[in-house]
């Protein structure tokens, strides 16, 4: 990725702020231009090499140099640091200091539903600010760093995702960046297998709160999150700091004392309301008008909460195989209920669920028996299959891919899938990616 500054930033600035060692004397050098891939960099630009292997950091800084980069890397390089991706971060985080309008910076993290959130709240910001967030899904350390380094010199709101697998990754993030507001859409099961237990996963997202943070929201029903410092509580049933909840045939959204009524979202999924919710308590809190809450709720839709719904002739397909949790899952599976029958699902591996990985998958199993067919890929596959035929689904319904292509598989369920919808629910490493894209080949669709 290359990311060319709207603020250049001075060698001598780099060097301060990363804390490396670099025997020069040019360090007035304006940088424009920071990349991390070596095959796109141009003579002057700030070059991170983040290669996985101390061997590929070195030959991709090399590399780098020789078209003429300012090198930063662990261990050699221009510019010599202790670590590069926490160097980055560094600058990052320095870069956000520059920026001469910003306002406020928002952190979101939690087990589900982040990404979603992180758009929602982006998008309804930015009718009345100018607003930088998370690129893509990017919301680990290097994502955060290179989502800071793309905001422009006018940005007033900051809306960043955070992510994690251990403890102490969000803690990194946010000393560094000092978010303003957090947001912690809940508490899962996603990582149990590294963290070992939930209330060890709500400690670890518990870390994006810093001392800056003037406001903390989350679920009024998480006991795990009821003593955070500056809580506020978000809700669908009308409690709370800030709620959207039914009211006739639209929806209201309140806001301490304040309720705007005539809420009609545009999104067709039940389980992405929490995440207009949010949305909207975000901008409630950071003083946005009651005109510019309502137009954004009204408008918000599903093409920002990263599932696509494709028409392939064949079937509908909803493809969420980003990323997977049991939660998510079983939301994904509720929302697939409101499309037209036969319901179809392949679902694959949740990862990173250690000891409870069986268990967990068996609980989605349970959750999809009432689907017309149901497939199931992976290490977990029998655990998903016993699962749903115990809770009443027919034997014949269910079946399990062990050894099969991608070609094949979008075959397999082109022709045994047709006429309703098909859903695609898996972790990103299991590639099932890879055959949404074949499905879609057909529409013209890549």
């Amino acid at each position: 990725m290359r990311i060319i500054l709207d603020i250049p930033i001075s060698l001598g600035e780099v060097i301060r702020i990363t804390g490396g060692v670099c025997n020069t004397a040019c360090t007035e050098r304006q940088i424009i231009a920071i990349t991390t891939d070596s095959r796109e960099c141009e003579d002057g630009d700030l070059f991170f090499s983040l290669a996985s292997s101390p061997e590929k950091r070195i030959k991709h800084a090399t590399e780098a140099e020789q078209c003429g980069a300012y090198t930063v890397c662990d261990g050699c390089g221009f510019i010599t640091v202790e670590n590069t991706e926490l160097a980055l971060l560094r600058l990052g985080a320095g870069y956000k200091k520059l920026l001469p309008r910003l306002a406020h910076t928002v952190a979101i993290t939690g087990s589900v539903g982040k990404s979603t959130a992180t758009r929602y709240t982006a998008s309804l910001l930015s009718l009345s600010h100018r607003v930088c967030s998370t690129v893509g899904n990017f919301n680990n350390r290097i994502g955060i760093s290179l989502s800071l380094l793309c905001a422009r010199r006018d940005t007033e709101m900051l809306v960043l995702e955070m992510g994690m697998n251990h403890r102490g990754e969000i803690a990194e993030m946010a000393e560094l960046i000092q978010p303003d507001l957090c947001v912690i859409t809940n508490v899962g099961n996603a990582h149990i297998g590294n963290l070992g237990s939930r209330e060890a996963i709500s400690l670890a997202k518990r870390e994006i709160i810093t001392d800056r943070a003037t406001g903390v929201i989350v679920p009024c029903d998480e006991p795990l999150l009821k003593d955070v410092r500056h809580r506020l509580g978000a809700s669908l049933d009308g409690t709370g700091d800030f709620s959207l909840f039914k009211s006739g045939e639209d929806y209201s959204f309140k806001a301490g004392k304040k309720v705007i009524d005539g809420i009609i979202p545009a999104i067709s999924g039940g389980h992405n309301l929490y995440n207009l919710l949010i949305a909207g308590a975000v901008a409630a809190f950071l003083g946005a008008s009651l005109s510019d809450i309502k137009r954004g709720l009204n408008s918000l839709s599903d093409s920002l909460s990263g599932t696509e719904i494709t028409d392939c002739g064949v079937f509908t397909l909803i493809d969420d195989s980003y990323n997977s949790s049991p939660e998510a899952a079983e939301a994904m599976l509720a929302y697939l209920a409101k499309f037209p029958r036969p319901h179809s699902a392949l679902l694959a591996d949740m990862l990173e669920l250690g000891d409870m990985a069986g268990e967990l998958h068996y609980s989605v199993g349970k959750r999809a028996a009432g689907l017309d067919r149901l497939y199931v890929t992976g290490k977990y596959a029998e655990y998903v299959a016993l699962g749903a035929i115990d809770a009443g689904m027919s034997a014949e319904a269910v079946r399990v891919i062990r050894e099969c292509g991608k070609e094949e598989l979008a075959r397999l369920l082109t022709e045994e899938a047709a006429g309703g919808t098909l859903l695609v629910k898996g972790s990103h490493s299991t590639g099932l990616y890879e055959v949404t894209k074949i499905l879609r080949r057909g529409t013209g669709r890549n």
